[in-house]
């Protein structure tokens, strides 16, 4: 059993995404939706996913995307929204929208391939309009602009799943010259951005948070002649007479909520400390502007601290640029496979097989036992004991994907297993057709399998062609990678 078919190929390399021609049938105001299929259609669903790259390496968040189209019928709807929509690109540069394979209408004598209108605005910018046509439309090479050269990139396989769906994948790469991320490009301050090209002055340094959150404690009020209230704010106590010596010849008396009181003409203190979180009655002789009583925290304490910070980020600094030099880096063929995890040592993380086992069915369908469900990475190796453990049969096959993985005995290795959810994420963005460095684990656009159950009938699967997730059913056939753990 096959359960995901394709048709057509597109191994083209990174290009800037053409233009083409606008239409006539855009119209302004379109909703921003994750899905443009009307309420009342019952049909099969296209769901189609990408990146929005600048020069095919930076992806570009917060773009709007707005998409057009007809409806199954090859109609447009001009009186309301159906089939059209808008959405925002993610951190990542990525998207999702729902939709359905758009059907055809007559241009003169010539009906026009199915295609899906495309614009895409960078901060507030109309940067591209552009369209989407699909592999194996008989149409394409009697329309002048799907048959133009400068179409060829924008012509998509799409591939079906087992449930009648369709699933596609279009990146859209502009050439902006200035295109720029602001944010604090300084890789010590609390608030780095990874993702920023233009520092804009925000990064905010660890002694900097440490100098701030002191100076919330060193409240300032001005006191008049007379009586007045004050709370003491400092983090610690104080004896009275210590706190208040900058203000000695300026008091008559201090009270605090039990009545003892403090008589500095007399030298007499029955107070004792000043407590943090308390309230005292003070009376004095003048008025006193910005009264404060955390100064000899703030120069004593801060000054201290700061300096020994100062020191331990030094220290800390070497250290990091020791332990930043790992014995692996991602795409390493190492410990049996393609290396696609690292743990913060640098020495230890996981590595995939070279190549794809087969396909076969999750298996478990409708047994109910308790496990498998971790997601985490880390959690595959366990997952995978746990289907073992439970001996699930397959439907189709002589053996499930969590035992043909772990039956896997790739170079020499014995201890291969089906990955967990996140590891499977991992292995598509790190090394896959996720990877900026590209898909150097050399997987198939098709689903995979990962250990990660979702109940008795259903667990997770990634569509490598798109990166799409799904909860998909165990009885479907889909590819397995196994991994290990180094």
């Amino acid at each position: 059993m096959v359960s995901f078919t394709g048709f057509g190929q597109n191994n083209s390399p990174c290009e800037t995404t053409t233009p083409d021609a606008l239409g006539p049938y855009f119209l302004d105001g379109s909703p921003y939706t994750e899905s443009i299929v009307a309420d009342d259609y019952n049909g099969a669903l296209l769901f189609l996913s990408g990146t929005l790259l600048n020069n095919c390496e930076t992806p570009i968040s917060n773009a709007i995307l707005e998409f057009w189209q007809t409806d199954e019928n090859g109609d447009y709807d001009y009186d309301g929204y159906r089939y059209r929509g808008k959405i925002i690109t993610d951190a990542q540069g990525n998207y999702t929208i729902e939709t359905i394979i758009p059907g055809k209408y007559l241009a003169g004598s010539q009906y026009r391939p199915a295609h899906i209108h495309i614009m895409v605005l960078v901060d507030g910018t109309n940067e591209l309009a552009s369209q989407i046509y699909f592999e194996g439309d008989t149409d394409i090479a009697s329309d002048y602009l799907a048959s133009s050269p400068a179409a060829v990139n924008r012509i998509i396989p799409l591939y079906a799943g087992i449930a009648g769906d369709w699933f596609g994948t279009f990146n859209i790469v502009l050439s902006l010259e200035n295109y720029t991320i602001n944010g604090c490009t300084n890789p010590n301050a609390s608030n780095y951005n990874p993702e920023a090209t233009l520092d804009d002055g925000s990064c905010i340094s660890i002694v900097q948070q440490l100098i701030e959150s002191f100076e919330a404690w060193n409240f300032t009020i001005d006191l008049d002649s007379g009586w007045n209230m004050f709370g003491y704010t400092c983090p610690t106590p104080i004896d009275l007479v210590e706190g208040l010596s900058n203000y000695y010849t300026k008091i008559i008396i201090v009270k605090d909520y039990l009545g003892s009181t403090y008589l500095p003409e007399w030298d007499f203190n029955g107070i004792g400390d000043l407590n943090p979180g308390l309230g005292y009655q003070i009376k004095v002789n003048e008025a006193i502007d910005d009264f404060s009583l955390c100064d000899w925290y703030m120069n004593d304490t801060i000054e201290n601290a700061i300096n020994a910070l100062q020191d331990y980020i030094a220290q800390l600094e070497d250290s990091i640029e020791i332990l930043n030099q790992p014995a692996y880096e991602l795409g390493d063929f190492a410990e049996g496979g393609i290396v696609f995890y690292i743990d913060s040592t640098g020495l230890h993380g996981l590595t995939c097989a070279t190549e794809d086992i087969g396909q076969f069915d999750w298996g478990c369908y409708a047994e109910n036992f308790n496990g498998a469900n971790g997601l985490e990475i880390g959690s595959g190796f366990q997952n995978t004991q746990e289907i073992i453990n439970q001996n699930c049969t397959s439907q189709f096959l002589n053996s499930t994907a969590a035992l043909s993985a772990h039956q896997y005995a790739g170079n020499d290795f014995q201890d291969w297993y089906l990955p967990s959810f996140d590891e499977l994420n991992e292995m598509y963005n790190q090394i896959g057709p996720g990877s900026v460095i590209g898909n150097t684990g050399g997987f198939s656009d098709f689903p995979y399998w990962s250990s990660s159950k979702v109940d008795n009938w259903h667990s997770w699967s990634i569509l490598f062609g798109s990166g799409a997730e799904f909860q998909s059913n165990q009885n479907a056939v889909y590819l397995v990678r196994p991994i290990r753990s180094f």
